[in-house]
């Protein structure tokens, strides 16, 4: 439960889930790609990518003096399904403004 709530206070700043948006849209992106996309600054974004590295939800590779980052498919799965996991089995679907998620398998795949 720990690991999940500090999870989505990662996820709890708009940055930080335009970066991951951004990143699973693209691949792949070096720094300088996010700073423009976002508008923002190269600490600033450094800062972001730092978090979500240390969090596990990205990952960086260096080429010389440069870093990428990538989305970590696997750890945004895992948050899902701890997530899930914490919900009481009578609320097996998650519902928010504009989706409604539920775990695979359930009874219905269908959105009531």
């Amino acid at each position: 439960m720990h690991r999940l709530a500090n999870l989505c206070k990662l996820l709890g700043d708009i940055n930080r889930l335009r970066i991951l948006e951004h990143l699973r849209q693209e691949g792949e992106l070096h720094v300088q790609a996010l700073c423009q996309r976002l508008g923002q600054s190269q600490p600033a974004v450094s800062h972001h990518l730092g978090l979500l590295r240390s969090g596990g939800l990205v990952h960086r590779r260096r080429e010389g003096k440069h870093n990428f980052y990538r989305a970590s498919v696997a750890a945004v799965d895992t948050v899902l399904d701890d997530l899930f996991a914490a919900l009481r089995p009578a609320d097996e679907c998650l519902r928010t403004a504009h989706y409604a998620l539920r775990p695979l398998g359930s009874a219905s795949s269908k959105t009531p």
